[in-house]
């Protein structure tokens, strides 16, 4: 899941929402991310790479906010992510499709025709108290990805600061 995560924040419009359980963010100082087990990498492009860049990101902001990687966190961050296609589509128009040489003696009506398809990717970010494993705090963010490895973590990089700003 976290690997996938990088495609998620590879999105070009990001959309951030946030849950906030109430405790006071500032009392945990060590983190670190849960593990995961993966098995359809060939599904996310760019897995590798934008992997490394996602936790550099995401380890560059958590010690912006005073929190240290650890092996022995009182954190725990938990990246879930899903990637879907969608389809981007044109109205077809009586005022502009019927323009043609010919006899139309047949049905026609109004309609969506697909023009593109693109992936889309939704990430989560919980953060859960380890030693109540409960959770704490968590970011949901939504928007297109990008196969380019450089507007990738370009995408990266701007949703998490979009999450970031949100965190207590």
């Amino acid at each position: 899941l976290l690997t996938g995560t990088l495609l998620l924040l590879g999105c070009s419009a990001s959309k951030v929402t946030r849950y906030d359980a109430g405790k006071n963010l500032a009392d945990y100082k060590t983190y670190n991310y849960m593990k995961f087990e993966y098995s359809h990498y060939d599904s996310i492009p760019y897995n590798e790479k934008n992997y490394a860049f996602f936790i550099e990101e995401m380890d560059k902001n958590m010690k912006a906010k005073g929190l240290e990687l650890s092996d022995n966190p009182n954190l725990i961050i938990n990246v879930g992510v899903v990637v879907r296609q969608e389809e981007q589509t044109r109205e077809t128009d009586v005022r502009t499709d019927m323009n043609y040489a010919g006899q139309r003696r047949y049905h026609w009506q109004v309609e969506d025709q697909v023009v593109g398809v693109y992936d889309v990717g939704d990430m989560t970010l919980d953060f859960v108290d380890v030693k109540e494993n409960m959770l704490v705090w968590q970011a949901f963010a939504e928007s297109m990805l990008s196969k380019n490895e450089q507007k990738m973590q370009k995408r990266i990089a701007k949703s998490l600061e979009k999450v970031f700003a949100e965190f207590p």
